[in-house]
C-alpha cells in the first residue's frame, strides 16, 4: 500500500486551513488505498476519517519540533517550513508571503505587532537553514516560485496551485448584496483603505450593500463599520469568521467580488468567486492576473479608485471574472506517492 505523511500542526486559520482541509477530503475520496499519516493541530477535528487515516493531533509547542526532526519518507511539509533533519521524497507547500519580504518590507507593514515582525524574521532564517532537507518545493503561481528562488537560492520550485470551489447552488439564491469581500483583517488584506472608499459612496448617497467576514476581535475595523453604516444608504454586513459552506452561500448571495489586498500567494477568493459567475473587481497587481481575467481593476492605494470601480459596477452590468488556473492537486499527491 502507497503511503504520505502530512505534517501540518501550523495550520489553523484562514486560506491554510482551507486548503488543508481540501487536501484531506481530496485523499479521503479519492485515494482510499493510500495510507496517510497526518499530524495536525488539536484544535482540527477532521470529520469521517476513514480507516487508512491515521490521524495525530499536537497540542504543544516541543511536540511540533521534535515531529520537524522525524526522518519520513513520501512527506508533504504543509505550513511553508521544511525539516530540520534530510528527508526522503518530500516537499514543502509554501503559501505564506510574509516568509518573501524583505527585512524592509517586513518592519515597514502597518498594523503589525512587532513580535510577529520578529517571528515572520527567524522563520525566514529557519527556511534558508534547512529547506534543502526536501526534495521540492511547491507553490501557487509563477510569481511566489520567482520570489521564492531568488530569496532562498533554491532552484527546484514547482508550481502546483490547488483549491476548493464552492458547489453550485441546487435551486437559484437571490443576490442580496452588491459586493462581498470573502477574508480575515490581515494587515494586506487592506481593509482601512475599502472602508475609505465605501466613505466616499456613502456620502454620496450611493445605495449599495456589502457582506464581510471580519473577526470579531478587530475592534478598531468593526467600530468603523458602524460608523459607516451610520451615514446613509451603505450598508455593511460582517458575518465574522464562517466556514466554508456559509462563505460559498455568501458568494452566491453576492453580485460583485471586491478585492483589495495588496499581496497574496494565490488568491483564492477570486477564483470562488470567478467559478460561480460573480463579477469580481481587484487589485491592479500581477497575483489579480495569475488566477483571474478580472471584470474590473484599481489601485489598491486609491480609496477614490476603488469607490469609482464599485460604483461602475453598480452603474452597468460587468462581464464575470474568468478563471485561468487548473486545480493541480493530483498531481502533487502523485508526485509524494510515486
Amino acid at each position: 500500500m502507497k503511503h504520505l505523511v502530512i505534517v501540518a500542526p501550523t495550520i489553523k486559520t484562514g486560506g491554510g486551513k482551507e486548503l488543508l482541509l481540501y487536501l484531506i477530503e481530496y485523499l479521503q475520496t479519492h485515494y482510499p488505498q493510500t495510507q496517510v499519516e497526518l499530524y495536525i493541530d488539536k484544535s482540527l477535528q477532521i470529520k469521517n476519517s476513514p480507516g487508512n487515516f491515521h490521524i495525530v493531533h499536537i497540542s504543544k509547542a516541543m511536540d511540533t519540533l521534535k515531529l520537524y526532526g522525524k526522518h519520513f519518507s513520501n512527506a508533504l511539509y504543509f505550513g511553508n517550513l521544511p525539516p530540520y533533519r534530510k528527508t526522503t521524497n518530500s516537499a514543502v507547500y509554501f503559501h505564506n508571503r510574509y516568509l518573501l519580504l524583505s527585512l524592509a518590507e517586513l518592519f515597514s507593514l502597518p498594523n503589525s505587532k512587532l513580535i510577529y515582525k520578529i517571528k515572520n524574521l527567524i522563520r525566514q532564517a529557519y527556511v534558508k537553514l534547512f529547506i534543502k532537507n526536501v526534495d521540492f518545493v511547491a507553490c501557487q503561481n509563477s510569481k511566489i516560485q520567482q520570489q521564492f528562488m531568488s530569496k532562498y537560492g533554491y532552484k527546484n520550485v514547482k508550481v502546483l496551485p490547488f483549491f476548493r470551489i464552492c458547489d453550485e447552488a441546487a435551486e437559484k439564491t437571490d443576490k442580496i448584496f452588491d459586493f462581498c469581500y470573502i477574508s480575515l483583517a490581515h494587515p494586506h488584506k487592506n481593509h482601512l483603505t475599502l472602508f475609505k472608499a465605501l466613505e466616499i459612496l456613502a456620502k454620496q448617497n450611493i445605495e449599495m450593500s456589502i457582506a464581510l467576514t471580519i473577526e470579531d476581535d478587530k475592534k478598531e475595523l468593526i467600530e468603523k463599520i458602524e460608523q459607516i453604516n451610520a451615514i446613509s444608504g451603505v450598508k455593511i454586513v460582517n458575518f465574522g469568521v464562517v466556514p466554508k459552506e456559509k462563505a460559498c452561500n455568501i458568494y452566491r448571495q453576492s453580485r460583485c467580488l471586491v478585492f483589495p489586498s495588496t499581496s497574496e500567494s494565490f488568491g483564492l477568493p477570486l477564483i470562488e468567486a470567478s467559478k460561480l459567475g460573480l463579477c469580481v473587481i481587484s487589485s491592479n497587481l500581477p497575483y489579480t492576473f495569475e488566477v483571474v481575467k478580472p471584470s474590473r481593476v484599481f489601485d489598491p492605494a486609491s480609496a477614490e479608485d476603488i469607490a469609482e470601480k464599485m460604483k461602475e459596477s453598480l452603474d452597468q452590468e460587468l462581464e464575470p471574472g474568468l478563471c485561468l488556473v487548473d486545480d493541480e492537486l493530483d498531481a502533487l499527491i502523485k508526485k509524494l506517492t510515486k
